[in-house]
């Protein structure tokens, strides 16, 4: 009874726009999306995003047939997986009014999951949708599949679809405990222990009512079995979810080497790069700085680089004055922006006066590895 209650709230406090809606929601798969810029692979009914063109943009879109009408879908789901762009990632769509400019919106990640997009008629979500896609700027860390992209009307059985799918919702392992399990989407604001510990209150409520009622005693254990029913529900989520890690777990590193499991992880390609850098700068005695736009890049860069004499400052995102250093010192520079490179006067800048004369050593993919000449 308190489950039901407690449900039954919830669903009225994050409900928004009509309880019935008479159209059903809408899946484009991933499949259908065709590469408008970049490359991508097709495998099954997913795509996956593997490299931007050269303007560091990767665009896929796909026709809507029959086309949606704007005002009957209020949210949007894109479904992926693997590492999130490091730039950003946006839902674009067009209309059959044919305007200049294609509309867009974020899509955001939070806690390791996407989060669901809201859709309304001030962000040009209006009139018949004929076309929807996705648009990544910036670096890929890694491929990332594109299962589908999801389109749901404002209705109180859609609302129930999403609370239930958000709380069976498969969250990645980040070393937590289960006391630190969200129980599935956190972004909407109704985690799954949260329901049970309300749901736990509610039965306490309706217990003691009874009590007062004089149709039962207080019972300690009865107190406790509700406790723990909810921390078994918990607990059972939790199995479940381990029990799909460990699938995927296995499924990424199993019966691979050494070198194959560290490419197969999340920073691979980071994994790569310092790893032919380490052999450019050779063993010759050398003080060794890694700089990296995000702080994971430069501490997990400088590890990789490791038992070489490394500097790398955590929350320094920016370079080190040209003072800093001494001819012979290294600079590695893994996808960091603002800083320019001329191979014919063997100039290295950054921050408009800051400058360097040094031999680039090691290039790729917009990264490189420079070892100091002298003052600039």
């Amino acid at each position: 009874m308190a489950l039901v209650v407690t449900f039954a709230v919830f669903v009225a406090a994050f409900h928004k726009g009509p309880y019935l809606s008479s159209v059903e929601p809408r899946t484009i798969a991933g499949a259908k999306l065709e590469v408008v810029r970049g490359t991508v692979r097709i495998e099954g009914d997913a795509t996956w995003l593997e490299k931007p063109a050269g303007d560091g943009t990767l665009i896929v879109s796909a026709r809507v047939d029959p086309p949606i009408e704007a005002g009957d879908y209020r949210f949007a789901r894109v479904r992926i997986a693997g590492a999130f762009p490091k730039g950003d990632l946006s839902l674009i769509w067009r209309t059959d009014k044919g305007e200049a400019k294609v509309p867009r919106l974020p899509v955001i990640s939070s806690g390791g999951r996407v989060l669901p997009i809201a859709l309304g008629s001030i962000d040009g979500w209006s009139g018949r949708i004929i076309g929807v896609g996705l648009v990544s700027r910036g670096a890929l860390t890694g491929p990332l599949l594109v299962d589908r992209i999801e389109f749901r009307p404002s209705s109180v059985w859609s609302t129930i679809d999403t609370m239930v799918s958000d709380w069976a919702e498969f969250e990645p392992w980040d070393g937590g405990s289960i006391h630190f399990m969200a129980g599935g989407n956190p972004s909407l604001r109704h985690p799954l222990p949260l329901f049970l510990g309300i749901a736990f209150a509610v039965a306490i409520g309706l217990y003691l009512f009874v009590i007062v009622l004089g149709h039962a005693r207080f019972e300690p254990q009865a107190a406790l079995a509700i406790a723990l029913l909810g921390w078994a529900v918990i607990d059972v989520r939790w199995q479940l979810n381990l029990w799909k890690q460990l699938d995927i777990t296995r499924w990424q590193y199993a019966g691979k080497s050494w070198e194959d499991k560290r490419r197969a992880a999340e920073d691979g390609r980071l994994f790569e790069f310092m790893r032919e850098a380490g052999r450019k700068i050779g063993a010759a005695p050398a003080h060794v700085f890694v700089f990296a736009d995000d702080e994971f890049d430069r501490v997990r860069g400088a590890y990789h680089l490791y038992p070489k004499n490394v500097t790398v400052q955590p929350k320094r995102q920016a370079l080190l004055p040209a003072a800093t250093y001494r001819p012979g010192d290294v600079l590695v520079v893994y996808r960091k922006r603002g800083v320019e490179y001329n191979p014919a006067e063997k100039s290295l800048r950054w921050e408009g006066e800051q400058s360097l004369r040094a031999d680039m050593i090691h290039f790729s993919e917009g990264s490189a590895v420079f070892r100091v000449l002298g003052p600039g």
